[in-house]
């Protein structure tokens, strides 16, 4: 269940490095924001142990509003290693929320896919393809191990890397990546 937080840097920061977590930023006058608060904790309840929630009253806790550039409530972040890893503003449908939380919670293949991008910065292509291909088929719609597999092949079978990643649509974070591996690849094509 959510709870007001008493240490943004604890409650929030360390302990996304152990579990997502939800971030309300609402206040007492907001009325969406007491629309959205029992959905976020029915939808909290559900989830135990996949994601934490948290809250953070933007009347009391102004700073820590104004350093994630709240202008509007409620607001909504999710936090992954200490990161901000996706938002919404505005009190979503449960089932919008749901398809959201789908769409934003890592994976549980988050470390092979770090591990495999270190592996790409390493300049060894192979080792990544080989775990990213394990990622790709348990997890089909893991769209970041999709897009750094097609970055293995692009450079050997650009048709390939395009074909990997043709299904990912505008609404995906990973679109504009997938976008930028489309045009190189028609690039490489037209070079053959």
């Amino acid at each position: 269940m959510g709870h007001e937080i008493t240490s943004f840097q604890t409650d929030v920061i360390k302990r996304s490095f152990t579990i997502p977590v939800l971030v309300d930023f609402w206040a007492e006058w907001c009325g969406p924001c007491r629309m959205l608060a029992p959905v976020l904790e029915r939808l909290a309840a559900k989830n135990t142990g996949k994601w934490d929630l948290a809250k953070v009253n933007t009347d009391v806790h102004q700073e820590i509003a104004m350093e994630y550039r709240i202008s509007s409530i409620p607001a909504v972040k999710l936090f992954a290693d200490g990161e901000v890893i996706d938002e919404f503003v505005g009190a979503l449908s449960e089932a919008q929320i749901e398809q959201w939380l789908q769409k934003a919670l890592p994976s549980k293949y988050r470390d092979q896919v770090k591990h495999a991008a270190t592996l790409l910065s390493e300049q060894k292509i192979e080792e990544a393809r080989k775990l990213l291909e394990e990622v790709v088929a348990a997890d089909p719609n893991n769209n970041e191990a999709e897009i750094l597999l097609a970055h293995t092949w692009l450079y050997e079978d650009a048709k390939k890397a395009v074909k990997l990643i043709s299904h990912i649509e505008p609404d995906s974070a990973q679109y504009d990546l997938a976008e930028t591996i489309r045009t190189f690849g028609r690039l490489f094509e037209l070079a053959e």
